[in-house]
């Protein structure tokens, strides 16, 4: 027993030393299990695993695990989660004109938001929130493109949606976009809207179709109306503190990592709508073709009308972009 202790005593020396070496990263996002981006994600850890010879490692909260879209987002800025996916509404708190991004049919096509998003113009607008949050922008991914779907309503027309509640990410610019539309918007975290949608608290909801067939919403709607009314995006966003613990030879790559993955995302997304749109046919769901540009219209006056002293000019900046 004698000659084992000095060897214990090495052991439990450099076991710590060992852990302490490894840099752990909390990644956060709303999307369950199956969803093109948590499928990203778990891809994403693959790969930095693999790349830093398991140096770094990051470790994958899908589904809300850990709460709803502003509270990953404050505790990413406090430091108790590393990393989160979600929208700019969080982050527009510390640059209101970051708004702008969450107007409804401001963007032409999934090309034109990533190269709006990816460029100069969306990197000069984040560089305040970014300073004053601590907050780093890794990347802007493709999340599909928005439809809306309901439970008995058919949306042809913003005149049809009068009256109908549908549930709005807990946003007032989303809130505001779903009543310009002509709906009650009905603000509410990811995770309740199935039950929602089940017991009738709100008629409907706006997903692409990926999200829609992820979160199960086909089994409490019949009607998708192709409205196309957001060319979705997801901000993936990190602490800076905990960024600068990556060691400094792993970070472009890493960095290159997320890039290349949310290439991946995107191509999985424009791949499934195809695919999901066929399936949910064949459940006997019914696929409406609205008139989309009295909902461009409409949204677009009345977004610009009330933000002409703080964003208009820059959503007519966006759309001039080809």
């Amino acid at each position: 027993m004698k000659k084992a202790l000095p060897v214990l005593f090495v052991l439990l020396w450099v076991l710590p030393a060992f852990a302490a070496d490894q840099v752990v990263l909390r990644l956060a996002q709303p999307q369950a299990v199956g969803h093109p981006q948590s499928r990203m994600v778990d891809r994403i850890a693959k790969r930095i695993e693999e790349a830093t010879k398991g140096e770094v490692t990051l470790k994958h909260y899908p589904a809300g695990q850990l709460g709803s879209a502003p509270e990953m987002f404050r505790q990413t800025v406090d430091g108790g989660i590393d990393f989160v996916i979600g929208g700019t509404d969080e982050i527009s708190a510390y640059d209101k004109r970051l708004d702008v991004f969450q107007t409804f049919y401001l963007f032409k096509s999934p090309d034109h938001m990533l190269k709006v998003m990816q460029g100069p113009m969306a990197a000069t607008l984040f560089e305040e929130a970014q300073r004053k949050s601590g907050i780093r922008i890794v990347n802007n991914v493709y999340f599909g493109t928005r439809i809306l779907s309901t439970k008995s309503v058919k949306v042809y027309k913003p005149e049809d949606l009068k009256g109908v509640k549908i549930r709005a990410t807990p946003s007032p610019v989303w809130v505001e976009n779903f009543n310009a539309m002509g709906a009650t918007a009905v603000p509410m975290p990811l995770s309740e809207v199935y039950m929602a949608l089940q017991t009738g608290t709100v008629e409907g909801q706006d997903n692409p179709l990926p999200g829609v067939k992820a979160n199960k919403f086909f089994e409490v709607q019949n009607n998708f109306s192709l409205t196309n009314h957001a060319i979705g995006f997801s901000t993936i966003m990190v602490n800076a503190k905990a960024w600068n613990r990556i060691p400094e030879k792993y970070r472009p790559d890493i960095d290159k990592v997320f890039k290349e993955e949310g290439l991946w995302m995107k191509g999985e997304i424009v791949a499934q709508d195809e695919a999901i749109r066929k399936e949910l046919e064949g459940m006997k769901k019914t696929f409406i073709e609205p008139d989309r540009a009295a909902f461009r219209e409409r949204v677009l006056k009345a977004q610009m009308e009330r933000h002409k002293d703080t964003y208009a000019d820059l959503i007519r900046q966006i759309m001039e972009i080809e």
